[in-house]
C-alpha cells in the first residue's frame, strides 16, 4: 500500500508546470515503487492531474531507459498508462556520454514476436526512427487497437507495410503520417490514394521516387481534403508529377520539397496552377539558381514563409524577389549558404540591399542569409523580428546597425561575422533590448566586452557565445548583470577553472536550463564547483565534453545527479576519468551505455 506521502509527492509532480525534468522524476519515482503499490487508481489520478495541460510530446518513453525496451518487447508494466508518445530513435543522447547509436537490429522483428502493440491503446504518437522494421512488425502495429492514435512516424518500411498501415483500423483518425518508403514510389501514392483517411493534415513522404499516375490518383483522392502539409524529402519530383500534386491538393498550405531536384522549369509546374494558395513553401537544395527566383517573383502570390538554402542563387535573383510585387505578403525569409556545394548561394551587400530597400516586402519580420555583406543598411531593418547573418565578413558598422534595428527585435544572430569587441560594444550601446530573447554571436573573436544594454535584457532567454575567445575576465560583466537566460552556451572559449568557478557562483546562471561548457579548459575544480553551485537547481542538461574533469570530477558530478532536482542530462565525453568513474556513472539513473 503506497502511503499518503509518497502519493501526495507524485501527485505534486504530475501537477507542475509540465517539463521534461518533470516528467522524468515522475517516471523515476514510479519505476521505484513495487508492482503492489502501482494501483489502477493511483495512476488514474495521475492521469486526470496530467490532463491534457502535458503535451504527447513530453510523455514519452525516454531514451537510454528500461521503459523503451519494456514497451517494445511486450513486457507490460501498468506505469506504461501513463506513456502517449513511444518513441524509439536509432540516434539519441545519453545522460553522461554524448550522443549514442542504438543497433536496428535490436527491433527487427521483435515487435511481431512480442505482440507488443496489444498494449499500446493509450499512445497518441508512435515514432521508431530508423530501425529495421520488418514486415511483420509494422502489419503488428496496423493490427493493434490504437484507438487514440494521431500521429506516426516510420522509416525505411517496404510498400506492402505502408498498404498495411494505410488499411490499419485506426488509419481514418491519423492525423500526421510521416515515412520513408523502400521500393516502388507509385505504388506507395497509389496506396495513399486508397487509405480511408479522414482526418490526415500532414504527410511527410521520404526517399521514393513517384510517377504521374501515382501521384494524379494521391492528388485527386478524396481521402485527402485534409490535406495542408505536405513535405517530401530526397525524393525526385518531375514536372508532370508536381503539376498533379497542384492541381488536386488545394487545401495545401505548407509544402516543403527538400533533395527533391526541383529546377525553375519545374517549379513553374508547380506554381502555374493559380487554385494552389501556398502560405509556406521550403526548397532547400534544388538547382533553382537565379531563374527560379524569377519564377517565385511572377508566380509567388500569398506565400508569407519562404526557405531557399543552397539553390544557387546570386544577387540578380535576390533583386528579383525584391522586386516582386506577387511577394507582398513575404514575411519570413531564409537563404542560407551552403558549405562547399555547387548550389552554393553567392549573396553580397549588392542582393541584401536591394531586399532591405524593397518597396513591396514591408511585412518581412524574419531575415536569415548567409553571404558576403560589407554593409548591412535599409529601411526594412526596423521592422524585423528576427535578424540571422552569418559569414558576414569584416567592415560592417555594428553601432549603425544597432541603431537601425527596431524595438520588436526578438532573435539576433551575427555568427562569424568579423565582430570584435569594438563591434560589439557598439552594437549594445544602440541596441534596443526590451523585447530581445536570443541573441548569438558565435565564431566571433569578441574577447573583453562591456555587453552594454544587454546586460538589463528582461526577456532574455538564450545566449550563444561559443568560439568567441571568452576568458574569466571577459565574463565578469555578464556575470554581474540583471539577465537570467535559461539557455547559456560558452563553449569552445579559453574559461578555465577560473571563469567556470565564478559561473558556478554567480545568480546570472539561476534560470538555466542549459549550460555549455564543452572544450572551456575545465578540471576537477571548476566540475567540483558546478556539482556544488547553488544556482544551479534549475538545471537539466549540463555539456562538459572535451575537457579534463578526471576521476573526483566525474564522481562528483554523479553525485550532484542522485540528489535529483534537474541534472538529467550531463555530457562526459573525453573527459580523462578511468573505469572506476566510468562503472559509476553507468549505474547512475538513467543507465546508458559508453
Amino acid at each position: 500500500m503506497l502511503s499518503d506521502r509518497r502519493k501526495k509527492a507524485l501527485m505534486k509532480l504530475a501537477a507542475a508546470e509540465p517539463s521534461a525534468e518533470a516528467w522524468r522524476t515522475l517516471c523515476e519515482r514510479l519505476s521505484k515503487l513495487k508492482r503492489a503499490e502501482v494501483s489502477s487508481d493511483l495512476l488514474g489520478d495521475l492521469d486526470a492531474q496530467m490532463g491534457d495541460r502535458w503535451p504527447d510530446s513530453l510523455r514519452a518513453t525516454m531514451c537510454g531507459m528500461k521503459w523503451d525496451e519494456d514497451m517494445l518487447a511486450g513486457r507490460h508494466d501498468p506505469r506504461h498508462l501513463l506513456v502517449r508518445t513511444l518513441r524509439y530513435d536509432k540516434y539519441f543522447s545519453g545522460r553522461y556520454t554524448g550522443l549514442m547509436i542504438r543497433s536496428p537490429d535490436h527491433v527487427a522483428g521483435s515487435i511481431a514476436r512480442s505482440k507488443a502493440p496489444q498494449h499500446w491503446t493509450q499512445l497518441r504518437s508512435i515514432r521508431l526512427s530508423h530501425q529495421n522494421l520488418s514486415d511483420a512488425d509494422v502489419r503488428a502495429i496496423a493490427k493493434a487497437p490504437l484507438p487514440h492514435l494521431r500521429h506516426l512516424a516510420l522509416t525505411d518500411i517496404s510498400v506492402a507495410a505502408l498498404e498495411a498501415i494505410c488499411q490499419a483500423p485506426w488509419a481514418k483518425q491519423l492525423e500526421d503520417l510521416s515515412f520513408n518508403i523502400k521500393g516502388d514510389g507509385d505504388a506507395a501514392f497509389m496506396a495513399l490514394a486508397e487509405a480511408p483517411f479522414e482526418r490526415l493534415n500532414k504527410l511527410y513522404v521520404g526517399d521514393t521516387k513517384p510517377r504521374e499516375t501515382g501521384a494524379e490518383r494521391f492528388a485527386q483522392s478524396k481521402q485527402m481534403p485534409a490535406l495542408t502539409s505536405l513535405s517530401f524529402g530526397s525524393v525526385p519530383l518531375s514536372a508532370s508529377v508536381l503539376r498533379a500534386l497542384s492541381t488536386g491538393l488545394h487545401a495545401l498550405r505548407e509544402l516543403s520539397l527538400y533533395k527533391c531536384n526541383v529546377n525553375a522549369q519545374r517549379l513553374h509546374a508547380l506554381l502555374e496552377d493559380t487554385h494552389l494558395s501556398l502560405c509556406e513553401l521550403r526548397l532547400d537544395i534544388n538547382p533553382l539558381g537565379d531563374e527560379g527566383a524569377r519564377v517565385l517573383a511572377a508566380f509567388g502570390d500569398g506565400i508569407e514563409s519562404l526557405s531557399m538554402d543552397r539553390v544557387g542563387m546570386t544577387d540578380n535573383g535576390m533583386e528579383a524577389l525584391a522586386s516582386s510585387p506577387k511577394l507582398r505578403r513575404l514575411k519570413s525569409l531564409k537563404m542560407c549558404k551552403g558549405w562547399g556545394e555547387t548550389r552554393e548561394n553567392k549573396l553580397t551587400g549588392r542582393g541584401l540591399t536591394a531586399l532591405l530597400d524593397s518597396a513591396y516586402l514591408s511585412h518581412l519580420s524574419e531575415l536569415e542569409l548567409e553571404g558576403s555583406f560589407e554593409s548591412i543598411d535599409g529601411g526594412l531593418l526596423g521592422g524585423l523580428e528576427a535578424l540571422v547573418l552569418r559569414g558576414a565578413g569584416a567592415g560592417i558598422d555594428f553601432g549603425r546597425l544597432g541603431r537601425a534595428l527596431g524595438s520588436g527585435l526578438r532573435r539576433l544572430e551575427l555568427s562569424d561575422c568579423g565582430m570584435d569587441a569594438a563591434g560589439a560594444d557598439a552594437l549594445f550601446e544602440r541596441l534596443i533590448v526590451e523585447e530581445l530573447e536570443t541573441v548569438k554571436l558565435s565564431k566571433n573573436r569578441l574577447g573583453a566586452v562591456a555587453f552594454g544594454r544587454l546586460q538589463h535584457a528582461p526577456k532574455l532567454n538564450a545566449l550563444h557565445l561559443d568560439h568567441c575567445g571568452l576568458g574569466a575576465d571577459d565574463i565578469a560583466p555578464l556575470l554581474e548583470s540583471h539577465a537570467r537566460p535559461e539557455r547559456v552556451y560558452l563553449d569552445h572559449n579559453p574559461l578555465g577553472d577560473e571563469g567556470v568557478m565564478r559561473l558556478a557562483a554567480s545568480p546570472f546562471i539561476s534560470e538555466t536550463l542549459h549550460l555549455g561548457l564543452n572544450e572551456t579548459g575545465v578540471t576537477c575544480r571548476g566540475a567540483v564547483a558546478l556539482a556544488h553551485s547553488p544556482h544551479m537547481e534549475r538545471a537539466e542538461r549540463v555539456f562538459l565534453e572535451n575537457n579534463q574533469i578526471g576521476d573526483e570530477g566525474a564522481l562528483e558530478l554523479a553525485k550532484r545527479v542522485k540528489r535529483g532536482g534537474g541534472w538529467m542530462n550531463v555530457t562526459l565525453y573525453n573527459n580523462d576519468y578511468g573505469a572506476e568513474a566510468e562503472a559509476v556513472l553507468k549505474k547512475t539513473p538513467p543507465r546508458c551505455c559508453p
